[in-house]
């Protein structure tokens, strides 16, 4: 009698094992079954993989002193925004159109009375016009407003792609301050899609002899306007505070030339 009850313990618990056993294995076979799936599925995701500024030459333009023709060029320098992209997914990926957000935008304010005639036209992929309406000062641009150009480029599936953009003002008058923006930067991509990189700030060389970028650094003279350079120093150190910023080259250079001078107000050098 004891032998038979036990058998049927046993025999029960047998059961339960294998039922447990291939619960298991159904378990294991449905999520083996999902992940083939989704591993068969096209997949595409496009992510920023990093974003740099920088002056360089390169740019086609003209020059003119107001009293000839215009006179081509072919190696002006200007502001280039190079941004990384990478495409996580099987399929190619296509960027369709750039768009620059403007949150700030002008010129520093002139520290040298140094005029000329000679102006400089660079042909950017985005041009800040020179008929931008500005605020009281006359030099700082009324914002947010946006420029935007169309692209047509292709990135292969797993692969890293670099998109060039570039960007300045409409001229560059002999002896003019330079020109800075502050943008976000939208890439559309595949039927309407948005990729945003930003805040990034820039600045351009300017066309003062007295106020110019030089190597890693930048060359500034003793002002001829008094106050000047600590004007310049306030504005470009609340920029620099800008949460998640990524400077350009000279914009960051910049700030710390200013910094050493130890122009703009105490709270400038925190």
């Amino acid at each position: 009698m004891y032998s038979t009850l036990i058998l049927g313990v046993l025999a029960v618990l047998m059961n339960m094992r294998d039922f447990s056993v291939s619960e298991e294995a159904d378990r294991r076979a449905r999520e083996t079954e999902r992940i083939g799936e989704e591993d068969g599925r096209p997949r595409a995701g496009v992510e920023p993989a990093g974003v740099t500024a920088a002056l360089r030459g390169g740019l086609p333009g003209t020059s003119t002193d107001g009293r000839a023709s215009p006179v081509p060029e072919d190696d002006l320098r200007g502001v280039h925004v190079e941004v990384t992209v990478r495409n996580l997914g099987d399929t190619p990926a296509v960027l369709s159109r750039a768009t620059l957000a403007f949150r700030r935008s002008g010129h520093l304010e002139p520290c040298h009375r140094r005029e000329g005639r000679l102006v400089h036209r660079a042909a950017y992929g985005f041009t800040v016009p020179d008929d931008r309406p500005t605020a009281g000062d006359g030099r700082t641009h009324e914002t947010p407003f946006s420029l935007s150009a169309g692209l047509t480029r292709r990135i292969s599936p797993n692969t890293y792609e670099k998109v060039r953009l570039t960007v300045g003002p409409e001229s560059v008058p002999e002896g003019g301050s330079p020109w800075y923006g502050v943008f976000d930067i939208a890439l559309e991509h595949d039927g309407g899609k948005e990729l945003r990189i930003g805040p990034v700030a820039v600045i351009d060389a300017g066309g003062s002899s007295g106020f110019r970028p030089e190597g890693k650094g930048w060359h500034i003279e003793p002002e001829d306007i008094a106050g000047c350079i600590a004007r310049n120093a306030a504005l470009v150190a609340e920029v620099m505070r800008t949460p998640g910023l990524t400077a350009s080259a000279e914009f960051a250079a910049l700030d710390r030339e200013l910094r050493s001078r130890h122009a703009g107000s105490p709270e400038d050098h925190r």
